[in-house]
């Protein structure tokens, strides 16, 4: 992480700016080890091989443990099943004794939300090594495109000039890398849940001697960045795993310059679906990630409901590729 990035940044707990760092560890101009702190709320936020890691701390029930003889504050932890997440257990954070299983409605709205959210994350973190190749087969088969295909004609979605950048789910930072290497003078961050899809990126990005890109551990529900910061946002074909897309939506308005563009493909039932991309969406809705697929009608309203303007779509497979302006 180079110092000047946390001039953009703020606290995603309390929304303050005033962030300060201290170094662990320096590898030429970058801070590879050490702490973000809010000066706000005096949160500590890690930076880890050179990844801030700006995470909101997950929420936690008061349970008995009797292993401990006490009553301890259990950490959540998503609960998978063969197909899919089942819920959540409740876990001691000094023995780690299994205290309860919650099942997916016995959990408050905000656990929820939080172990949806790690429930992704540790799927994609533990299939980091094989993302791109599964990003290859299974998209082109099913969806009709190619998320590299689709990474380039986002990226020249945001034309040719300079300015800051943001990428919002950015996984193994196809569509970052698109924006850095099209326009060297731009400054692009990447955000994703998963830190290990993020060390992927960060390595692609140096064996193509890119030094414009910038990668964070951060949630697209509360991004830690400042008002009006950007002054174009992409995300690629990941609004449909954000449990409150809508949220998510707001974020990334907040984020945008007055003016600025936003380009993002979502995973749509097009107009005519073959009845094989119709069963493996019932069946993403279903299971896995539970996903949920939208009409593009769906997703025009949302945008403009959130203050978009000069809405534009074009379809890519089962991609709605969709251009919209603050």
């Amino acid at each position: 992480m180079r110092e000047d990035i946390v001039q953009h940044l703020r606290c995603p707990s309390c929304g303050s700016p005033n962030l300060s760092y201290e170094a662990r560890e320096r590898r030429g101009p970058e801070i590879w080890r050490g702490w973000l702190r809010c000066e706000g709320c005096a949160g500590d936020y890690e930076i880890i091989e050179g990844i801030p890691v700006l995470e909101v701390a997950p929420p936690r029930r008061a349970m008995p443990c009797e292993r401990c003889g006490r009553r301890v504050e259990a950490i959540l932890e998503p609960w998978p099943s063969f197909v899919g997440l089942k819920g959540g257990l409740a876990l001691c954070p000094r023995c780690g004794e299994v205290l309860e299983e919650l099942k997916c409605e016995e959990l408050a709205p905000e656990e929820e939300n939080y172990i949806r959210k790690k429930f992704v994350e540790e799927d994609f973190a533990g299939t980091a090594f094989m993302y791109e190749w599964g990003r290859l087969i299974v998209p082109t088969l099913v969806y009709g495109f190619s998320y590299r295909a689709l990474a380039r004609v986002t990226a020249r979605r945001m034309g040719t000039g300079a300015g800051l950048f943001l990428d919002v789910a950015t996984g193994t930072g196809m569509v970052a890398i698109e924006l850095g290497r099209l326009v060297p003078q731009r400054r692009i961050f990447g955000v994703d849940l998963a830190l290990e899809m993020l060390k992927i990126g960060r390595r692609k990005a140096e064996r193509r001697g890119l030094k414009n890109l910038a990668f964070i551990k951060g949630d697209a529900e509360r991004l830690p960045f400042r008002d009006q910061t950007f002054d174009g946002v992409t995300c690629q074909a990941s609004f449909n795993l954000f449990p409150q897309p809508e949220v998510a939506l707001a974020e990334m308005w907040r984020v945008m310059k007055r003016g600025s563009k936003l380009a993002m493909s979502v995973v749509c039932l097009p107009p005519r679906p073959n009845p094989l991309l119709r069963a493996f969406l019932y069946v993403g809705e279903k299971v896995g990630h539970q996903a949920r697929f939208f009409s593009g009608s769906e997703v025009r309203e949302m945008l403009g409901k959130h203050g978009f303007k000069e809405i534009d779509a074009e379809w890519h497979g089962a991609a709605m590729l969709i251009e919209a302006k603050k």
